[in-house]
Order: C-alpha cells, then structure tokens, then sequence
C-alpha cells in the first residue's frame, strides 16, 4: 500500500474529513505526515479561495442589482404618468364615448384610484 492510499483509507473516510478519534498519526511516516498536512493546507486554502470568489460573486450581483435600480425606478414611472395620461383622455371624454367603449364613468373613476 503506497503512502498516499494509507493517508486516503486511514484518514478521510468517505465523507472526506480526518476523523480525528480513530486517526494514529503515530502509524504514519514523517513523509506521510507532512504529505497528509501538505493535502490538508491546499484543501484549506482551496475552500478558502473558493468561499472568497463566493463573497465577490454576491457583491457583484448586488451591485449590479444596485446599477440597475435607477433604470427600474424610471421605466415605473414612464408607466405611472403613461397611466395619468391615459386616464386623464378617459375622463375628458363624453358618457356617450365613455358608453360605446363600454365603460362608465363609475368605471373610469374606479380605475383613475387602481394604483399601477
């Protein structure tokens, strides 16, 4: 049995953590030892580096959501006052208008309260 299959049966089990209460290190050769500390600083910094990019990734993603807000907040509005223009025709117009669209002004003033 090679060195670095003693260090995978002996010392990461299946689910890939050193079980520490049933580990002898005393079983193991010094190149043995520092090949498991060798694999087990490149697997820190491995999960390390890969929880950093993580962070980064989520910053990005809000500041894009930041940058974009303004964008949001301008095409609401163009459809706010798109809304108060169109009511606005509504209202002016006759029952008669009002009737063959099918509306009444009950209709229209009930609309003009709807928020959009």
């Amino acid at each position: 049995m090679s060195a670095s299959e003693f260090i995978q049966e002996a010392a990461m089990p299946h689910n890939d953590e050193i079980d520490i209460a049933t580990f002898d290190y005393r079983a193991l050769t010094l190149d043995q030892i520092n090949e498991l500390k060798s694999k087990a600083f490149r697997r820190a910094h491995e999960e390390r580096m890969e929880a950093f990019r993580s962070f980064w990734r989520r910053v990005g993603a809000a500041l894009h959501w930041l940058w974009a807000a303004p964008g949001r907040a301008w095409a609401r509005h163009q459809i706010h006052r798109r809304w108060r223009a169109d009511i606005a025709i509504l209202r002016r117009m006759s029952d008669r208008g009002l009737k063959d669209m099918g509306l009444t002004r009950l209709d229209v003033e009930a609309r003009a309260r709807r928020r959009v």
